[in-house]
């Protein structure tokens, strides 16, 4: 009876189970299809199929949907660092002579290592260009010693937050540091929040996520086909877990855009692009200056709003934080002002990003202080201009010349003379070497031309002339000389006039060499206009003739310009 029960009993396990039948279930537990001879699998979990074979997309879905959630653009820089290049040629170059980056660095060298090289052996395997086994065999060997891929998951977790032993800092802050110290370094100039410093912390903040994740999709990998796929739902857990606080903190201390027209540096858009107590200073495009020259970022928010201006020429901007709004005033300066807009120029702005402040211009004078010293302001709201442009003094064929003080001075333009001021209407009369008698000759009344020539004691003698010879008198007798010089008129005869007796303006001519400190002056006797010298003697002023007897006179008339105009 015995035999016979576990005879059925074969016959019952070989009709439903998988014995004999083409089903395999290594992955799952075979079971009988009610009411029929049929059998099917049922698959243990990451296992599908009639077979129940490893449905590892469904896993690998799952773990990047753990990134993508807290890292929506993962996707486009994965895929550009899909092989996962060195670390430390990618990221720590950049940074590389940071002691601070070093040390933490050969700190976690360790797990950022065997991370890359389980990445890099999972896209080798999906690549096909390792076996299943050769993967298994080299994943295995990452991990042995003592520490699981746990232990290192936790490791880099740490690394991310800071809260390592003896760690001061999450990885990002610390990279932020370098990079920004890296490059004042070398170039002097603001790094913060430029695209070069926005590019360089996004970069770093996805290969970060890439790698973490590649490394647990790796892990899972070797858990599926290693039949360990009990210990997955567990490091699921962890990961997403870690990745969520990680991308907290990366995000919880930011303090998002930092935008303002003409503003530079102007490329921290996301919260992890700055951090608490981060300290940004701005630079502006051309001639803008920023307003304030720094901003530090606190409480997830930006100490101001930043507002590039330009520079007030004759002038001042200035710029405060008031209630949240950045309000700033453009002033003239003394002696400054503008005619299109007397009142100072006002500027509020409530919501960044806020547009640049250009302020009207001060370029309108309103006192001569503010001029050079050769100018003078032209009215209330007016311009700098020459002194002399704007009010010259001068009289006719008079030059102004500006002065210091915005004052000006007037000179006679050559060959004019006489007041400046009330204008330059006279001009020398002129002797010149002549054998003829030009039309402008200076005449006496009977129409003898004036001439002088040398005589005999070297000096200068005026007389008249007559018959191409200068006649002059000479110590009581006529003399005659072919070489002579003939007084002329530039005015053509308005220059000059015969006024009776002597003059204070009478025209000279030289000094006597015989009577030192004797001048000589021209003159005209009334009786019969003959020309002659005039000086003054013992006797009182004489006019010298040439004639034969009576060659001094006492009534004569004396040459004296008067204005052409």
């Amino acid at each position: 009876m015995a035999t016979v029960k576990m005879i059925l009993t074969v016959l019952y396990l070989l009709q439903y189970s998988c014995f004999g039948s083409d089903v395999n279930c290594k992955q799952g537990d075979c079971k009988p299809i009610q009411d029929t001879t049929q059998v099917f699998c049922e698959c243990h979990k990451m296992f599908r199929g009639p077979a129940c074979i490893i449905d590892y997309t469904d896993l690998e879905d799952k773990i990047n949907g753990m990134v993508y959630k807290p890292v929506p653009d993962l996707t486009a820089i994965y895929f550009s660092v899909k092989e996962l290049k060195d670390f430390t040629k990618e990221i720590v170059e950049s940074v590389r002579h940071d002691i601070q980056w070093t040390q933490i660095f050969v700190k976690y060298s360790n797990v950022t290592e065997k991370f890359r090289n389980i990445s890099t052996l999972h896209t080798q395997l999906k690549n096909g260009t390792i076996t299943q086994r050769h993967y298994v065999s080299e994943v295995g060997a990452e991990f042995t010693g003592g520490s699981s891929f746990q232990l290192y998951l936790t490791d880099f977790h740490h690394m991310m937050m800071g809260t390592g032993f003896g760690d001061k800092h999450n990885i990002l802050d610390i990279f932020r540091k370098s990079l920004v110290q890296d490059s004042q370094s070398q170039s002097g100039e603001p790094v913060e929040c430029t695209k070069y410093y926005s590019d360089q912390i996004d970069y770093f903040v996805r290969y970060m996520f890439a790698l973490e994740k590649e490394a647990v999709l790796a892990w899972s990998k070797y858990l599926l086909v290693t039949g360990k796929s009990e210990n997955i739902d567990l490091l699921e857990k962890i990961f997403q877990d870690y990745v969520s606080q990680q991308w907290r903190l990366f995000n919880k201390n930011g303090c998002g855009p930092l935008k303002a027209g003409d503003l530079q540096n102007s490329h921290c858009e996301k919260l992890y692009h700055s951090t608490a107590q981060q300290q940004v200073k701005l630079k502006c495009g051309g001639s803008h200056k920023p307003f304030p020259e720094i901003v530090v970022c606190s409480g997830g928010q930006w100490s101001a709003s930043p507002v590039c201006n330009e520079e007030q020429v004759n002038g001042r901007v200035e710029c405060r934080s008031e209630g949240g709004a950045t309000v700033c005033k453009a002033t003239c300066s003394s002696g400054w002002g503008s005619a299109t807009h007397p009142e100072p120029s006002e500027y509020k702005c409530s919501q960044p990003p806020c547009p640049s402040f250009i302020p009207h211009q001060c370029n309108n004078c309103t006192q001569n202080s503010v001029c050079k010293d050769n100018e003078v302001c032209t009215g209330a709201f007016g311009t700098c201009r020459d002194t002399c442009q704007v009010r010259s003094p001068c009289g006719v064929n008079a030059k102004c010349s500006s002065s210091s003080n915005h004052g000006s001075s007037c000179t006679c333009e050559s060959p004019w003379k006489g007041d400046p001021y009330s204008g330059c209407k006279s001009q020398d009369l002129q002797w010149v070497h002549t054998r003829d008698v030009p039309s402008n000759a200076v005449r006496s009344k009977t129409q003898l031309a004036v001439c002088k020539a040398i005589g005999p004691d070297g000096g200068w003698h005026s007389g008249y002339v007559n018959s191409q010879s200068c006649n002059f008198e000479y110590d009581g007798k006529s003399n005659q000389a072919s070489n002579y010089e003939v007084l002329v008129d530039p005015c053509g005869g308005r220059g000059w006039i015969w006024v009776d007796g002597e003059q204070g303006n009478m025209v000279s001519y030289d000094e006597s060499k015989r009577f030192p400190g004797v001048i000589y002056f021209v003159c005209s006797v009334k009786s019969d206009g003959l020309v002659g010298k005039l000086f003054n003697t013992r006797n009182g002023f004489l006019c010298h003739i040439p004639r034969n007897g009576g060659t001094k006179d006492g009534s004569f008339y004396a040459l004296v310009p008067q204005p052409c105009l």
